[in-house]
């Protein structure tokens, strides 16, 4: 691991106490993987990831710190089927891309997130409601699948 990487996981230790959690092997080791990557895996890649560092570790271990990651604001969880989820290191506001037919997510550059945070503290000011989140997905092809049609 870089001297980033450690800075990073320096920085999920203190954030992991302060929301009162322990700072643990699994929880730094499921980070990892999220922050190492940018498919946006689901819960089984992850665990199918995690099974090669420690192979001790139950898929309802991974389930439950991906839950505990994601209520203390570490993760996003991104629905992106129903009942489907994958999982996101990148906190910040931004756009997500889901191809139709591989599944394939992936983030879009560009200020898309800001743009729809705005909308929702707009909206949120406009009609009086308490709105806590916002996610914005593109659906179409990725390049990979664009390319096979043609």
């Amino acid at each position: 691991m870089g001297k980033d990487g450690v800075k990073i996981m320096e920085i999920l230790a203190q954030k992991l106490r302060e929301n009162g959690l322990k700072v643990t092997p699994q929880r730094l080791s499921i980070y990892g993987i999220l922050r190492d990557t940018k498919e946006h895996p689901s819960a089984e890649k992850i665990y199918e990831a995690i099974k090669q560092r420690m192979p001790s570790m139950s898929f309802n271990t991974v389930y439950k710190t991906l839950s505990s990651l994601e209520e203390n604001g570490l993760i996003k969880k991104l629905v992106v089927e129903e009942s489907h989820y994958r999982f996101d290191a990148d906190t910040s506001p931004h756009a997500h891309i889901l191809c139709v037919q591989c599944k394939k997510l992936e983030d879009v550059q560009g200020d898309f997130g800001e743009r729809v945070k705005m909308m929702r503290e707009e909206f949120s000011a406009r009609h009086n409601r308490e709105l806590f989140g916002e996610e914005l997905y593109f659906f179409g092809y990725c390049l990979e699948c664009a390319g096979k049609k043609q």
